[in-house]
Order: structure tokens, then sequence, then C-alpha cells
């Protein structure tokens, strides 16, 4: 009887070897979006939107950058690209891409203020824009100043649900 059954595991083993042999082969594996958060804080180089020394302080507010306003849309997406260029009328456009990082769609706000060169603003901020993302994917948002030459400008994203 244990003969027999030394047989039948043995026989179970060498058939489960042959049938994992036999598997379509490697699968395949699309790419998803990995998100990792950023790194503590670290000092900011070029110009910045910084506090004075009255009451409150503020940490230096990067400009030609995105602003989250919500901390719950800032760790449940990610700016892929940020750019701009002055169109041939002269006014400036600027775009960023956001990725959702989450496994829910998450529909963002934003607007531009357009700053000029001693950092006030050049023109009336512009109007929120919603950005909807599903998820695990990308969106495109873009704005354009009225003025032309704005040397600087800040993107501002907040949760468009709220």
């Amino acid at each position: 009887m244990k003969l027999r059954h030394r047989h039948h595991c043995v026989f179970l083993l060498l058939l489960g070897s042959v049938l994992n042999g036999c598997s379509a082969g490697p699968t395949r594996s699309w790419p998803t979006v990995e998100c990792t958060p950023p790194a503590p804080a670290t000092l900011v180089s070029g110009p910045a939107l910084v506090g004075r020394e009255y009451g409150m302080q503020i940490s230096p507010i990067p400009l030609n950058a995105v602003l989250y306003t919500d901390s719950g849309v800032a760790r449940a997406s990610a700016v892929q690209q940020i750019s701009s260029h002055n169109t041939d009328t002269g006014t400036v456009e600027v775009l960023a891409r956001f990725i959702n990082c989450s496994d829910e769609p998450l529909n963002l706000s934003v607007r531009t203020s357009f700053l000029d060169q001693h950092q006030a603003p050049f023109e009336k901020p512009s109007a929120w824009q919603s950005v909807f993302l599903r998820a695990r994917a990308t969106g495109v948002y873009r704005e354009l100043s009225i003025s032309p030459n704005a040397p600087y400008f800040l993107i501002e994203v907040s949760n468009a649900n709220k």
C-alpha cells in the first residue's frame, strides 16, 4: 500500500511539472502608472513667491509650476509635464499634463495666474476649468494669457468636487 501511495505522489508531481511546463508562455503585462511620493521638501531653485516676516510663515511657492491647494488631490495625482511658450500674438500659453495615480476617477479644478517680472499679478487669474481624469489615466490643461509676454505663471490645482 505504501509503495502504491508513493507512485501516486510521484505521478502527481510529474504531472504538475509537465502541466506547468506546457503553459502558454510568459504572460504579457501592460504598463500601468506607478506614482511615488515626492522627496521631503527641498530648496526651490529659480523664482518663487516667498513669505515675509509677518505672522504666519509660508514655504516658497515656485513660479512656472503647479501649486496643489488640496492635499487629497496632491496625493491622488501627479504632474507629468509643465510647459509654456509665446504664441504668434505674443500671449503666453501654458500646458500641464496630469496623471491620476488612483484607481478611482478624479476631477481636478485648475486655473492659472500670470505674473509680471516683479511677481505681481499681470492680469486676473483665469477661470477655473475642470480636468477629468479616469483611473490611472492622463489629462491635459491649457490656458492662454490675455496680456502679452507674461514672464511667470502659477497653475493652481484643487478638487473640483468640493
